[in-house]
């Protein structure tokens, strides 16, 4: 980390640090020096080239690499791009001009520093990514692109200097265990602990080379529940056995608690929040976000590195593990300063350094010892387009304005595969069809950062700016979940992120109608459908399912039936039925009715919906109460059911006037709708369901204009009747937000039902 040349200005461009060397490469050089003296003989000048051609086909090469790669980054500090690193990856640092390297963040410059000579590495100062979408952040290595990069003189401390002792740091602990979607809009939805009256939560922390006893605490807290005691929360904190805060707030509201204390100590801390259960309310919960403690902190390396805000002046760091240290001036984090001129020295069994800076204003330095040095997470090259999808489906750039498409997927990189049936079937229906990764999506949309945003972006910009006829069909491929950032470690990964809009009645939930809503009315202007797959299997599943429904349907009556299955909870249940029946259903199709209270036992009505589920039925609907995957409090139909399915072939179109049995995007389970499209050979062929808890009018509007449009002459597709009855709402669905932003086709929207 040393070797560096700034100029005597005190601010140097620094680009290779230290210069190459080669032997082997001079004596190559060497030769052709002495060929072009020769020149006169031109008897020998054949002879000598032959001679030296084995040396010059021996020596290292001579071309400078180029390429990007995309750097992945989880945690603040200072990198190492080491060249054997990038050359796994197809990048070579050796032969390059250093003023051709670059580094981006969101479209950026980066500044980096190259500090090795026959082994070249680039080192550069990289962020935690603050997103709720991704832990990663992402950086752009490019070799061919010129980049920049600044070392600062510093002044070695006169013999008279006064160091500091210590300075002012804040631990902050925090973990994201708990997610609650009804927490308030625009506060966080990721919580650590529960804290249920009476029992206490007990936790720990570490302070090292702590100043003074005295300091701030501040613990961030949620109301989980609400009661009509006022106040409903009581919290007693508690630090090393000492009482620091006694906090009280009522509702479901966020609460910030900031105490003085003077009872920290050096080492381990505990630290106890307490709910005595003594409001008077009769459920008591509060969730813990985080808390921290700022104090006062003395300059000792730990973990060979520290962080630090001062002033100008001098300071003085102990505590490195080698002489080799680097200090940097992070205050702009994408404006980052190498500084050169420190005075090292050994105390003891490590090295202390000491430096004195005259920049003015608040100023934030990072000094790193050689074994705090980070490795990025992953090294990677932007992935190849995919080859899928005629002529335009191997078109790189997402943003050419040649681009056509009348059917868009976009799909997660491991179902590529699985795809192509379907790709081929809508290519020879007619369709212009562009399959598209979603790492395309991110790397052209959103510079390589996992972001939901960049989907709508892309989708917006291919509706307006690509070539006529405009798009109109978009096929999601690919589980989504609400843990973006894989917290909870849990089953159901987020390989094709859903949007998560906030509604009245469940908080946050999913929304994909959302990627479609280019002018912000909740009206989609695209098809749009998704396939909720979590592997390649079960994309072949569903592919072959529609595949084979659309160009070879079974015959039958099957086709004309349709099934309504009703809750028994509430008479208003069978009436939305029998009036859906009545104004809707054409008067070719057969109505079949189950409605549980013709059942005496619940396990009968479980019988019966699945005997006519078996007998096949264009559409299945259900009207009543619900949950994640059971329809009705007696769990008449559930996930487990599907089981007992024996429909085959022939698959049903399921429509629910419910709530959440469309929650595709829960990271631990599967929704019924989700299941029924996943089933192998039975099930149903798509879904259509919400994500949230709705008003049973909203609903029966929605699924009455969804009949009408499902029932036109022109037969449209699933995706286009879906479009059509969200936009024929009364009132151009103005007050119908959240039933048009959460019912979800889970399937293909450009499919079609077989006619009877």
């Amino acid at each position: 980390m040393n070797g560096f040349r700034p100029r005597s200005d005190g601010i140097s461009p620094v680009r290779w640090v230290i210069h190459p060397f080669n032997p082997f490469q001079k004596f190559v050089d060497s030769i052709f020096v002495k060929i072009s003296k020769m020149m006169k003989n031109r008897l020998i000048i054949p002879l000598l080239f032959l001679l030296a051609l084995p040396l010059w086909a021996c020596a290292p090469d001579k071309l400078p690499s180029s390429g990007k790669a995309k750097i992945y980054v989880e945690e603040e500090g200072i990198y190492r791009l080491t060249n054997s690193a990038l050359r796994e990856v197809g990048l070579d640092l050796k032969g390059v001009d250093p003023a051709t390297v670059q580094l981006t963040h969101r479209g950026q410059e980066v500044p980096i520093w190259i500090v090795e000579a026959d082994d070249p590495a680039i080192e550069f100062y990289g962020t935690a990514n603050e997103s709720s979408y991704s832990r990663a952040n992402v950086y752009w290595l490019t070799i061919g692109q010129a980049g920049t990069a600044t070392v600062r003189d510093l002044a070695e401390p006169e013999a008279t200097a006064a160091f500091p002792s210590s300075f002012e740091t804040t631990l902050h602990r925090e973990e994201d265990s708990l997610y609650w979607s009804k927490a308030p809009q625009g506060t966080d939805r990721w919580y650590w602990q529960s804290l249920i009256a009476p029992t206490p939560a007990t936790f720990t922390f570490a302070l090292h080379h702590l100043a003074d006893d005295d300091g701030i605490l501040r613990v961030a807290l949620l109301g989980g529940t609400s009661d009509p005691a006022e106040p409903d929360h009581h919290i007693l904190i508690h630090l090393n056995d000492h009482l620091v805060a006694d906090a009280a707030w009522d509702g479901q509201e966020t609460h910030l608690v900031e105490a003085a204390t003077s009872h920290l100590i050096e080492g381990e801390n505990i630290l106890v929040l307490e709910a005595p259960g003594d409001t008077g309310a009769k459920a008591e919960v509060a969730l813990l976000d985080w808390y921290e403690i700022g104090y006062q902190r003395g300059f000792v390396a730990e973990d060979d590195q520290l962080q630090f805000e001062g002033q100008a002046g001098a300071y003085r760091i102990v505590g490195f593990s080698q002489p080799d240290v680097g200090i940097f001036d992070i205050t702009g984090p994408t404006d980052a300063v190498r500084l050169s001129g420190y005075a090292v020295e050994p105390e003891g069994n490590a090295y202390a350094i000491s430096f004195s800076d005259e920049t003015a204003g608040q100023r934030r330095y990072l000094a790193v010892g050689p074994r705090a040095i980070k490795e990025p997470t992953r090294i990677a090259r932007p992935p190849a387009p995919p080859k899928l999808g005629g002529p335009g489906g191997d078109h790189a750039n997402l943003r050419a304005s040649d681009n056509q498409a009348d059917y868009i997927v976009v799909t997660h990189p491991d179902f590529r595969e699985s795809l192509e049936p379907l790709v081929e079937w809508r290519e020879s229906g007619g369709l212009e069809v562009k399959v598209v990764t979603i790492e395309q999506v991110y790397d052209e949309f959103s510079y390589g950062l996992a972001d939901p945003t960049a989907i709508r972006d892309f989708l917006r910009y291919a509706h307006q700016r690509w070539a006529k006829p405009t798009p109109r069909y978009v096929l999601l491929v690919g589980d989504a979940s609400y843990d973006y950032r894989d917290n909870l470690q849990a089953s159901n990964k987020n390989l094709l992120p859903t949007y998560l809009v906030q509604t009245h009645f469940v908080g946050e939930t999913a929304s994909d109608n959302w990627f479609v809503d280019f002018d912000g009315d909740s009206l989609p202007e695209m098809a749009i459908g998704r396939l909720p797959v979590s592997s390649a299997a079960e994309a072949k599943i569903v592919v072959d399912k529609i595949v084979d429904y659309e160009r070879d349907p079974t015959p039958g009556e099957w086709r004309r039936r349709v099934l309504f299955v009703a809750d028994d909870d509430q008479p208003a249940f069978e009436a939305t039925s029998d009036d859906l029946i009545e104004s809707s259903l054409p008067p070719d199709y057969q109505a079949t009715r189950v409605y549980l209270s013709a059942f005496a036992d619940p396990g009968e009505s479980t019988a019966r919906i699945i005997a006519e589920f078996n007998q096949g039925a264009a559409i299945v609907n259900y009207v009543g109460h619900a949950a994640l995957n059971v329809w009705a409090k007696e769990a008449v139909f559930s996930s487990t059911d599907i089981a007992a399915l024996r429909n085959g072939s022939k698959l049903p179109f399921v429509v629910t006037m419910t709530c959440l049995d469309g929650y595709f995007h829960h990271p631990q389970a599967n929704c019924l709708a989700e299941e029924l499209l996943l089933a192998e050979g039975k099930g149903a062929l798509a879904a259509f369901a919400p994500t949230s808890e709705l008003l049973p009018d909203e609903q029966d509007a929605l699924v009455k204009a969804l009949f009408e449009a499902l029932f036109a002459s022109d037969a449209p597709t699933l995706g286009e009747a879906v479009m059509r009855a969200k936009r024929n709402l009364p009132d151009s669905g103005r007050g119908y937000e959240d039933l048009i932003e959460t019912y979800t086709l889970l399937g293909d929207p450009a499919l079609r039902l077989a006619q009877p």
